[in-house]
């Protein structure tokens, strides 16, 4: 599902860095992907992994299920640990995997839950989760759910490219991209497609 952002990059086009942003990298897109339990094994196997090697491990695991259309909770409790071990998925991520289908498993409405809560209360309740933290729950709230003002902490590719784009290190409280409320997220994306494409100069 594709979300309509013509608004908020025209919010945010009041700031001069941005506006060049846009020019150079034109419209960008917020397509909402599926909020499921595979989708959140993707996510724990993305943890601290670049996105070609998890990109490689989880189509093995793909490949293990090749008989599925997803890979359900019952997919991951039936299989045995060393097997996921060998697709190089580590010890700690298979017991987050597993811990998750369980909890899955005996709340089958937790993704239509979360969905009905504000911004900070669904991050809580997410990061309730063995092996989800700011980051993973940030990450699902804008590409899952499609939130709009949500700037994922802790990446390291956000806080690259802003501090080159913009020429300030971002603290903690993230007060510097405080005047991209309420379309953090649209910021974010413009972001990681900026440095993804090389950081390429901005032309004044």
């Amino acid at each position: 599902m594709f979300v309509d952002i013509s608004d908020a990059i025209k919010f945010l086009e009041k700031n001069s860095k941005f506006k060049l942003l846009v020019e150079q990298l034109g419209p960008v897109s917020l397509n909402v992907r599926r909020l499921n339990y595979e989708s959140l094994i993707k996510i724990i196997i993305n943890q601290q992994l670049s996105n070609k090697v998890a990109n490689v491990i989880f189509s093995r695991l793909k490949k293990m299920f090749s008989s599925s259309k997803i890979i359900s909770p019952d997919c991951i409790l039936k299989t045995n640990v060393e097997d996921l071990r060998k697709i190089g998925i580590s010890y700690t991520k298979i017991n987050f995997m597993k811990n998750l289908a369980i909890k899955v498993k005996n709340n089958t409405k937790i993704f239509y839950y979360w969905k009905k809560l504000n911004d900070q209360d669904a991050k809580n309740e997410i990061q309730k989760l063995n092996g989800f933290g700011p980051w993973s729950s940030n990450i699902i709230l804008l590409f899952y759910m499609g939130r709009l003002d949500i700037f994922p902490e802790g990446d390291s590719t956000l806080k690259k490219g802003y501090q080159k784009i913009f020429n300030k290190k971002l603290d903690k409280d993230f007060s510097q991209v405080k005047w991209a409320k309420p379309y953090r997220s649209i910021l974010a994306i413009y972001i990681w497609k900026w440095v993804d494409n090389g950081m390429i100069a901005l032309k004044n």
